[in-house]
C-alpha cells in the first residue's frame, strides 16, 4: 500500500517539477543557493577556527 501511494505521489511531483522548470525561471532559487551555500561556508570556516 505504502509502496503504491509513495510512486504515485512521486510521479506527480516529477510531473508537476518538469512542467513548473518549463515555463518559469530558477533566477530566485539560484539566488538562494548561493547565499545560502555562502553561510554553509561561513560557518564551516568559523567553525573550524574554534
Amino acid at each position: 500500500m505504502a509502496f503504491g501511494v509513495s510512486t504515485i505521489t512521486a510521479f506527480v511531483a516529477v510531473k508537476w517539477l518538469l512542467g513548473y522548470i518549463q515555463t518559469h525561471r530558477f533566477k530566485i532559487f539560484a539566488v538562494y543557493r548561493l547565499l545560502f551555500g555562502g553561510l554553509l561556508l561561513a560557518f564551516a570556516y568559523i567553525g573550524s577556527l574554534a
